[in-house]
C-alpha cells in the first residue's frame, strides 16, 4: 500500500476552530478515500445538478442528456451543498 502524506497541517487553537478542523479532517479523509476508491459513479438526468445535489461522492460524474452536457462533483463546502463543475 502507498504511503499517504498529508496535503496540509492540521490544527486548532481555539474552540471556535472545531467546524475548520472538522472541515480539514473531512478534506483528508475524502483525499484519502479517493485514493484507496477509484471507481467513479456517473448520474445520468434531463437537467444540470444544482449546489443542492450533494449527496454524491466527490469525483461523481453527472450527465445532463437534454444540453448534452458533463459535470464532476468537486467539492462540498458545507454538509448540505455541492459544488458541480462542467466539463464539457
Amino acid at each position: 500500500m502507498p504511503n499517504v502524506e498529508p496535503t496540509s497541517k492540521i490544527t486548532a487553537s481555539k474552540e471556535e476552530d472545531f467546524d475548520e478542523l472538522s472541515k480539514q479532517l473531512d478534506k483528508q479523509y475524502e483525499n484519502l478515500a479517493n485514493g484507496i476508491n477509484s471507481k467513479t459513479d456517473t448520474i445520468v438526468r434531463k437537467v444540470a445538478p444544482a449546489a443542492t445535489d450533494y449527496r454524491f461522492d466527490i469525483g461523481t460524474h453527472w450527465i445532463d442528456s437534454t444540453a448534452n452536457k458533463v459535470y464532476v462533483l468537486t467539492s462540498r463546502p458545507t454538509v448540505v451543498t455541492a459544488t458541480w463543475t462542467e466539463v464539457s
